[in-house]
C-alpha cells in the first residue's frame, strides 16, 4: 500500500493548480481556451438527442422556431374557417358549455358557428366528428397559452415532432448529413408555416412521420414496433380522413419487398414487411368504416362525390396545384422533384414504393375533394417525401458526406442486436406497452365523444322558424335582434338578382353555411334537381355548393332575372321569438306568384336574417 505522501510547500507537477503560473498562462492562452472550447462543441455535436444529431437538430428547429414566433407575433391570422369545428371541440373538451364555446370562437376566431353546424344529421360534422386528435391534443396546449396562441401553438408543436421523426429516420438509414437535409427541405417549405394554424393536417402529417418510423426500413421491425403501428393507425384516422395515402403505401412498400427483395434474396410474399404493411393497411381501413358506419354517413361517403370524370379532375388538380408550387414555394418544389427524382433513378428501392403508394392514395383523396386545395390533401405525404430527399442526397453524395448505406430493401437480420429497445428487455413490457395504448385510446375517444365531439342538435328542420333555431333545445341561442321577413327577402331578392346578372352580390349572407335550406328548383341545371321530394322542393346545405351553382340558385330566386324585389308584400305571417314564417307574393315578368317562407332572426349582430325556406307554390 503506497504511503501517504507528505506534505510539501513545493507544487507537485502532476497535480493541477490553480495558482500556478504555467497554469495561469494556460487559462490566459486564447488558443488552448479555444481549443478546449471547440474540444467541448465537438463532443456536444457528436451527440445525439433523441436519436438525432445535436448540430442537425438545432439547425433545423431553431429556424423552425423563430419562424413561429414570428408567425404568432406578427403574421397571418390562424383561425380559417374550417377552424371552428376544432376550436369549438376544444373548448367543449375542456369542459365549456356549448353556449359559452361557440360565443369565445366566434369571439377569437372570427368564424360563424352555431349549434346547428355540429348536428348529427349535418353531413360536414359527420365528417368532422370524429377528427378528436387535434383538439383533445391542443387543449392543454390553450389552457396554458389560452386560446389565440395555444390553438397554432400545438400544430407548431406537431410540425416539430413530424421533422424531427424524418430526421431520425432519415439519419439513422444515411447518416447526419443526409438527414440535415432532408429536414432543412423540409423545413424550408412554406406549407409549414402556412399550416401552422388551428386545423388537423399538422397533426395527421406527425402521425404518418411516427408511423415511417416504425416501419421496417433498414431493419426488422419488432414486436413494440407493431404495438405502435396499431395505435398510430387509429391516430391517424382519429385525426383526418386520409386512410387511402397510409393503406396504400403499407401496400406497395409490402409488393415492393416482394418484388424487389434486394441482392440475394429470393421473392417471397411472406417477407419483413407483411405484418407491418398488414397492420398499417388494415388497421386505418377498418377504423375508417367503422367510422362510417358510427356516423351514419356509411363507408366512401368522401368518394360519392367524384364525378363521372376523375381522369379530367386528377389533371386539373395537378396542373393547378404544380404551377402555385413552382410559383409560391420553391422549397417545397424542391421536396416533390427530389422525391421524383429518387423514384425514378432508384425505382426498386423500398423508399420508392413508399412514395409512389403514398402518392397514389393520396390521388384518392385529392379527386375526392373535386377541387385542388393549395396541397393541403398533399401535405399527407411530405413525410414520405423528406425521406426519399434524404435518400436521394446519400445516393448522390460524395463519399465523405455518406453516414449510412442506401436501404434498398435488404434487411440484414443477422445483424440485429439482441437488445432493440427499452421496450424489448422484459417479457412483460410488450403487453405493458399494448395495454397502455389501449387504456390511451379509451380515454381519448370517451372523453371526446362526450364532450368536444358529441353532437349537439339532431334532424334540423328548415321551418317554421322556431324549430329551425332549434327552439326548446338546450343549445338555442336567442336572437341578437329582430327584423321583419319582408325587408329580408327583398333584400335577398336583391342580391340574387345581382348575382343572377354577374354583379358583385352579398347572396350567400342570406343562407347559412350549415343550416339546411329549403326551395324549389325550376331548371334542371338548378342545385337539387335531382334531389327532390315529391312536392318538388329539395333541401339544400348551403356550404355544399360552389360557385356555378349559387348562380344558378340566384336565378331560381328570381325567375331568371325578372323579379321585382321592391314587389315584396306578406299576406300571413306568424311571429315568435326566433323568427317569422311568411306567406308572401311578388311579382316577376308581370305575373304575380305566391310563396312561403321562414327567416331565422340573426344570432350574431353583424349578419342579416337567415332564411331556412324559401319556395315558390307550384
Amino acid at each position: 500500500m503506497p504511503e501517504p505522501r507528505e506534505a510539501s510547500d513545493s507544487p507537485d507537477p502532476e497535480s493541477p493548480n490553480p495558482e500556478s503560473p504555467d497554469q495561469d498562462l494556460a487559462a490566459s492562452d486564447p488558443r488552448r481556451r479555444d481549443n478546449r472550447l471547440a474540444a467541448t462543441f465537438d463532443r456536444l455535436v457528436r451527440r445525439d438527442i433523441f436519436g438525432v444529431n445535436a448540430a442537425v437538430l438545432l439547425f433545423l428547429l431553431a429556424p423552425l422556431a423563430f419562424g413561429y414566433y414570428a408567425r404568432l407575433h406578427w403574421l397571418a391570422h390562424s383561425f380559417p374557417p374550417d377552424s371552428r369545428y376544432y376550436v369549438t371541440m376544444t373548448l367543449r373538451d375542456l369542459g365549456w358549455s356549448d353556449a359559452h364555446a361557440l360565443t369565445k370562437q366566434w369571439t377569437d376566431g372570427g368564424n360563424i358557428a352555431e349549434s346547428w353546424y355540429f348536428a348529427h344529421s349535418d353531413p360536414t360534422w359527420l365528417m368532422v366528428q370524429s377528427r378528436m386528435l387535434y383538439p383533445f391534443f391542443a387543449a392543454p396546449f390553450v389552457l396554458v397559452f389560452g386560446l389565440g396562441e395555444g390553438m397554432p401553438i400545438a400544430s407548431m408543436v406537431a410540425f416539430a415532432v413530424m421533422l424531427w421523426a424524418v430526421a431520425r429516420l432519415v439519419q439513422r438509414l444515411y447518416g447526419p448529413t443526409a438527414a440535415l437535409a432532408a429536414g432543412a427541405v423540409l423545413g424550408a417549405c412554406g406549407f409549414m408555416m402556412n399550416l401552422a394554424e388551428a386545423v388537423t393536417d399538422p397533426v395527421a402529417i406527425a402521425v404518418l412521420a411516427l408511423i415511417l418510423l416504425n416501419l421496417p426500413l433498414g431493419r426488422r421491425a419488432r414486436a413494440h414496433n407493431l404495438v405502435l403501428l396499431v395505435l398510430l393507425s387509429v391516430l391517424l384516422e382519429l385525426s383526418r380522413q386520409v386512410m387511402p395515402t397510409a393503406a396504400v403505401m403499407a401496400f406497395f412498400a409490402w409488393a415492393w419487398a416482394t418484388v424487389f427483395p434486394g441482392r440475394g434474396r429470393s421473392r417471397r410474399w411472406r417477407n419483413d414487411w407483411l405484418w407491418p404493411s398488414a397492420i398499417v393497411a388494415g388497421t386505418t381501413v377498418f377504423v375508417h368504416l367503422l367510422e362510417g358506419q358510427i356516423s351514419g354517413r356509411g363507408a366512401g361517403s368522401q368518394m360519392s362525390q367524384v364525378t363521372s370524370d376523375p381522369t379530367h379532375i386528377a389533371w386539373t388538380i395537378t396542373r393547378y396545384d404544380v404551377l402555385s408550387t413552382v410559383q409560391g414555394d420553391r422549397a417545397l418544389s424542391v421536396l416533390l422533384a427530389g422525391a421524383l427524382l429518387f423514384a425514378l433513378i432508384r425505382f426498386t428501392d423500398i423508399v420508392s414504393g413508399l412514395l409512389l403508394g403514398a402518392i397514389a392514395g393520396t390521388y384518392v383523396i385529392m379527386i375526392a375533394g373535386i377541387e385542388p386545395s393549395d396541397m393541403r390533401y398533399e401535405s399527407i405525404m411530405f413525410p414520405v417525401a423528406g425521406l426519399a430527399v434524404g435518400a436521394l442526397f446519400h445516393h448522390l453524395a460524395p463519399a465523405s458526406l455518406r453516414g449510412g448505406v442506401v436501404g434498398d430493401g435488404t434487411l440484414r437480420s443477422d445483424r440485429l442486436p439482441a437488445v432493440d429497445t427499452w421496450w424489448q428487455r422484459g417479457p412483460r413490457r410488450i403487453p405493458v406497452l399494448g395495454a397502455s395504448a389501449v387504456v390511451g385510446l379509451a380515454v381519448l375517444v370517451g372523453w371526446s365523444a362526450t364532450h368536444g365531439s358529441q353532437s349537439m342538435a339532431g334532424a334540423v328542420p328548415t321551418a317554421p322558424a322556431a324549430a329551425a333555431a332549434l327552439a326548446g333545445d338546450p343549445h338555442a341561442s336567442l336572437p341578437d335582434h329582430t327584423i321583419a321577413a319582408e325587408a329580408v327577402l327583398s333584400s335577398e331578392f336583391t342580391e340574387a338578382e345581382k348575382m343572377a346578372k354577374g354583379a358583385g352580390s352579398a347572396f350567400l349572407l342570406y343562407a347559412d353555411w350549415r343550416h339546411p335550406m329549403r326551395y324549389r328548383p325550376l331548371a334542371p341545371d338548378q342545385p337539387g334537381w335531382n334531389h327532390r321530394g315529391a312536392d318538388g322542393t329539395a333541401v339544400l346545405y348551403p356550404g355544399d355548393l360552389d360557385d356555378s351553382d349559387w348562380t344558378a340558385l340566384s336565378r331560381a330566386f328570381t325567375y331568371n332575372g325578372t323579379l321585382d324585389p321592391k314587389s315584396v308584400k306578406v299576406t300571413s305571417r306568424q311571429t315568435s321569438a326566433y323568427g317569422q314564417d311568411v306567406t308572401f307574393t311578388v311579382t316577376a315578368g308581370g305575373t304575380v306568384h305566391r310563396g312561403h317562407a321562414t327567416v331565422v332572426y340573426p344570432i350574431r349582430a353583424v349578419m342579416p336574417g337567415i332564411v331556412t325556406e324559401m319556395v315558390f307554390d307550384s
